[in-house]
C-alpha cells in the first residue's frame, strides 16, 4: 500500500482567473476552511487541495500560505498605483508687503487662499512682510541669497523694471489675455521682463472736502488755474490749508511731474516714451546729447511743462494756499491731515482712500469725494502699476504661472480693486467710473502715461532740486529747473 496523507488539517485555495488588478490574472486565497492543530503539532503531513491534489508536508504547506499571502498584498499594491489617484501636493511660496492699510492683509490673504481652493493640488505658503523691507529684501532675492527667494512676490513697477533680468517674462497666452482684456494704458507700463500681471495700479486724483466747496460755493476745479483760485478761497491756516503738497523726498518730485502731465507732455518726455517704445536701444549718452540739442530747439511758444507746474505751486504758496511746512510734508502725512480736516485738497493715490476708511472724530465735519485732476486739453493722466512677478529662479513656474492665471481673471480683479486700486480691466474701469473713489481716478486711465523708466532716477533729482529752490524762493521756477539739469 502507498502513503495515504491524512487532509484533515486542508486550507481551500482557489485560483479565479476573473479577478484582475492592474491587467494581471491574481490568485487569491480564501480563508481557511478548517484547521487541524494537532496535525500540525505532531507534525504530520497536510493536504492541498485546488487545481489539483498535491500532497505536502505540514513545513512546506505554511510556507505555501505565506508565498500567498506575499502574492496577495503585491497585487493589491500594484492595484493601487495603476489606480486614478489624486494629483501630488506641491508647495508655491507667494511673499506680500503690508502698508498699513486698514484691511488690507485680511482681503489679500482671502484671495490668495481661494486660489488654493480652486487647485487643492497646490499648498500656498504665504509670507508677509513690512513694506519698509521691500528694497532690502529684493536686493538680497537677486543677490546673493537668491535662493531664499519666493516664487512669486508683488513689485512696483520702478523696482520690477530695476530687477527685470531676474524675472521671466509671461507666456503668449497670459500676454494675450492681458492685451485684451487690461486698459492699454496699463498694459503699456510693462517693459518684458520688467512687468507680471497687475496687482495695483494707481493714478491720480483730486481729493477735496466736499461740505467745504458747498460752504463756500465752489465748483470742483477742473483746469490747474481754478485749482489756484479754490486753494487760496478755502485755506484758513492754521485750522485748514486750501491744498496739501508733499516736499522733495516724501513724494514732492512724483507731484511735480503729475502736474507737469496734466499741463501736457514736453518735448523732453515725448522723447523718453519714444526711445522706451524703440527698446532703448541706443546709448544713455547718445540719447542726453539728443535730448540738450531737442531743448535748444524748443518752440518758444511750447513752454516747459515742469516750469509751469513749479509757477503753480509757488502761485499757490503766494496766495496763502500751501501748508508753511510743505517741504517736510510726506504723502502719508498729507493723508493724516486730510483725516483730520486740516485740508480742503490734495492729489493723491487711491491708497489714500483705504486710509480714510478710518473713522474720523466727527463724521459730520468729514465728507470728502475725489475728481479727475484738473488739467488743459493737452493734459495727460498718470498710470502706476505694482505688478505681480515671478522670479527666474523659482522651481515652481508651473504653479506660479497658474497663479497669476487666476489673478488675471475678472473676479480676482474685482476683489483687487477693494484695496483700493484702480481697476484695471475694461469692464471693471466701466462698472466703477461712477463709484466713489474710483469715479476720480478713472479717467486717467484714457490716454494716460508714467514716468519714463529708463530714465527715472536721473529725473527725479533734477525734480527735487527744482521743486526745493523754487518753493523756497531762491531761484524762479525756470532758473531752478535749469540749475536743476546742469
Amino acid at each position: 500500500m502507498g502513503f495515504e496523507p491524512d487532509c484533515s488539517g486542508a486550507i481551500d485555495v482557489t485560483v479565479d482567473p476573473r479577478t484582475k488588478h492592474g491587467g494581471r490574472d491574481s490568485t487569491v486565497a480564501a480563508v481557511p476552511v478548517h484547521t487541524e492543530k494537532r496535525a500540525f503539532a505532531q507534525g504530520r503531513q497536510g493536504c492541498v487541495s485546488g487545481v489539483g491534489e498535491v500532497c505536502l508536508g505540514s513545513g512546506a504547506c505554511l510556507i505555501l500560505a505565506t508565498l500567498l499571502i506575499t502574492l496577495l498584498l503585491s497585487t493589491l499594491s500594484t492595484s493601487s498605483v495603476h489606480a486614478d489617484t489624486p494629483r501630488p501636493r506641491t508647495n508655491l511660496q507667494i511673499t506680500l508687503w503690508e502698508s498699513g492699510t486698514p484691511g488690507e492683509r485680511e482681503l489679500l490673504s482671502e484671495l490668495v487662499f481661494s486660489f488654493q481652493r480652486a487647485n487643492p493640488d497646490i499648498v500656498i505658503a504665504l509670507e508677509w512682510h513690512d513694506i519698509d523691507l521691500l528694497d532690502d529684501l529684493v536686493r538680497r532675492w537677486c543677490g546673493r541669497y537668491r535662493d531664499h527667494a519666493p516664487d512669486v512676490t508683488v513689485l512696483p513697477e520702478m523696482m520690477a523694471y530695476d530687477y527685470r533680468d531676474h524675472l521671466i517674462e509671461l507666456p503668449s497666452d497670459l500676454r494675450a489675455t492681458l492685451r485684451d482684456e487690461f486698459a492699454p494704458s496699463v498694459v503699456r507700463r510693462a517693459r518684458g521682463r520688467a512687468g507680471g500681471v497687475p496687482w495695483s495700479v494707481g493714478t491720480p486724483a483730486l481729493y477735496y472736502r466736499t461740505d467745504l466747496f458747498e460752504e463756500a460755493g465752489l465748483s470742483v476745479p477742473r483746469t490747474p488755474e481754478e485749482l489756484i483760485e479754490a486753494a487760496e478761497v478755502l485755506a484758513d491756516p492754521p485750522h485748514c490749508y486750501g491744498l496739501g503738497v508733499p516736499g522733495p523726498g516724501g513724494g514732492g518730485e512724483k507731484l511735480l511731474h503729475t502736474l507737469a502731465s496734466a499741463f501736457g507732455p514736453g518735448r523732453r518726455e515725448r522723447d523718453d516714451r519714444d526711445d522706451a517704445r524703440d527698446g532703448e536701444t541706443r546709448d544713455a549718452n547718445e540719447r542726453d546729447n539728443e535730448e540738450d540739442a531737442d531743448e535748444d530747439q524748443d518752440d518758444e511758444d511750447e513752454p516747459d511743462p515742469i516750469v509751469r507746474a513749479l509757477e503753480l505751486l509757488v502761485a499757490v504758496q503766494a496766495r496763502g494756499g500751501l501748508q508753511p511746512e510743505v517741504l517736510t510734508w510726506s504723502e502719508s502725512d498729507l493723508v493724516d491731515l486730510f483725516a483730520e480736516g486740516r485740508l480742503a485738497m490734495m492729489i493723491a493715490r487711491p491708497q489714500a482712500a483705504g486710509a480714510l476708511r478710518r473713522p474720523a472724530q466727527d463724521e459730520d465735519e468729514m465728507e470728502w469725494s475725489t475728481a479727475p485732476l484738473p488739467m488743459t486739453d493737452r493734459g495727460v493722466g498718470q498710470v502706476e502699476v505694482d505688478w505681480l512677478v515671478v522670479f527666474e529662479n523659482s522651481g515652481r513656474r508651473e504653479n506660479a504661472l497658474r497663479f497669476l492665471q487666476y489673478i488675471a481673471e475678472q473676479e480676482s480683479q474685482r476683489a483687487l480693486t477693494t484695496l483700493p486700486a484702480v481697476p484695471a480691466t475694461r469692464a471693471l474701469a466701466q462698472e466703477f467710473a461712477d463709484r466713489k473713489p474710483w469715479s476720480g481716478h478713472i479717467p486717467a486711465l484714457e490716454g494716460g502715461e508714467g514716468v519714463t523708466m529708463s530714465t527715472w532716477e536721473r529725473r527725479r533729482g533734477e525734480l527735487a532740486d527744482a521743486f526745493a529752490w523754487a518753493i523756497s524762493g531762491r531761484l524762479t521756477p525756470s532758473e531752478a529747473l535749469e540749475r536743476a539739469r546742469q
